[in-house]
């Protein structure tokens, strides 16, 4: 794989753009500057610190596992200051270690599966306040769980989604027993919509970490309205958890 030549020099800030998150960057020489854009996950600012430097070179991993490599060179004038990649499959992929990290294009395209899937045998619904909150699917592939869940609103207010919360709760307590709560947060949604309008519905997909539940627990998917009272909760147990999809 030839590496991408890319020009600077210290006037003016050369961006890389890419389609997913930089998880890394590397460089070694002094005589250049690599930022992050900020409030923004995917694109490095490059700038010269000094004039005619000799080529170096820059090298990127992105959060779905594709390896980009630069050679940087400096010029008095820029043809080109943004440089956008797309996604290929011609690119390395790089294997991450950890369990906490994330191939992000593997994750989304499995999401996708998931959105689409039909006929599922795992159904739970909440119906209330003329809306319908399901739980339509659990698929499972790795260390990862997908849960697909349906939002329905069949009244002509919109529905503002403030939380989307999945905790781990006792199944019963007692009124002097303070509520154990075990929050499991989503490593992925697939659906970024909070508004759900009058007389119309959504799909997400929620990836969290895999769990099973222990003995006299169970999994609660509780969604909350902003600023309203329309409360619905989703209650599974370890015995539907079990019978989640493998994804192939």
């Amino acid at each position: 794989m030839q590496p991408n030549y890319v020009a600077v020099n210290e006037n003016m800030a050369v961006n890389l753009i890419f389609p997913f998150p930089v998880k890394r960057a590397q460089w070694v020489s002094t005589a250049i500057s690599v930022q992050q854009f900020k409030g923004v996950d995917n694109i490095l600012l490059l700038k010269a610190n000094k004039k005619d430097f000799p080529l170096t070179n820059v090298s990127v991993v992105t959060t779905d596992g594709q390896f980009y490599s630069f050679v940087i060179g400096y010029s008095n004038e820029l043809i080109v200051i943004n440089h956008k990649y797309q996604v290929t499959s011609g690119r390395p992929i790089i294997t991450f270690s950890g369990e906490n990290s994330l191939n992000e294009a593997s994750v989304q395209k499995n999401s996708e599966k998931v959105s689409i899937s039909k006929g599922e045998s795992i159904k739970i619904k909440e119906r209330k306040y003329g809306l319908q909150f399901g739980l339509d699917g659990i698929f499972v592939q790795g260390n990862l769980m997908y849960y697909k869940l349906h939002i329905k609103n069949t009244t002509n207010v919109q529905y503002d989604i403030d939380q989307l919360r999945f905790f781990v709760r006792d199944e019963k307590r007692s009124k002097r027993t303070a509520i154990q709560e075990q929050e499991m947060m989503p490593l992925y949604i697939n659906n970024s919509n909070k508004t759900i309008q009058g007389n119309s519905e959504q799909d997400y997909v929620y990836v969290i970490k895999k769990l099973t539940i222990p003995e006299k627990k169970y999994l609660t998917i509780q969604l909350v309205e902003k600023g309203g009272g329309r409360h619905l909760e989703l209650n599974v147990s370890n015995k539907k958890i079990i019978q989640a999809k493998s994804l192939h």
